[in-house]
C-alpha cells in the first residue's frame, strides 16, 4: 500500500523538513516518511490479505505535536491513497 499526503493548510504553517508521517495498524508501526517537496510519500507494509485499518500520525518537529489521522483506511496489498499530481490532504487531529 502506498500513499502520498499533504498537509492541510492550518498545520502547514508549521511544516519543516524534520516532520515525519508514521503508518501503523494497531500499534505496530508499519511504515514512516520524511517531507520531500511539502509532500509525504509513504510505503505501507503488511500482509497480502491482511483487513486491518491503518491510522497515520503526523510528528511536527516545530511545536512537538503528534497528530492522528482523522480518516482510516483498510490496508490493501496493491492499494494507492493520492499521486504526486493529486496528493490527498490529511486531516488531522493533535493526541499528544
Amino acid at each position: 500500500m502506498t500513499a502520498v499526503f499533504v498537509l492541510p493548510t492550518n498545520i502547514k504553517t508549521f511544516q519543516t523538513d524534520a516532520d515525519e508521517i508514521a503508518a501503523f495498524i494497531r500499534d505496530t508501526c508499519r511504515g514512516t516518511a520524511q517531507i520531500i517537496d511539502g509532500k509525504f510519500f509513504i510505503t505501507v507494509k503488511g500482509i497480502a490479505h491482511e483487513e486491518s485499518e491503518v491510522v497515520f500520525k503526523y510528528y511536527n518537529a516545530k511545536n512537538k505535536y503528534i497528530y492522528e489521522s482523522k480518516e482510516q483506511w483498510f490496508f490493501e496489498s496493491d492499494a494507492v491513497i493520492g499521486t504526486f499530481d493529486n496528493p490527498i490532504t490529511l486531516e488531522l487531529n493533535v493526541i499528544q
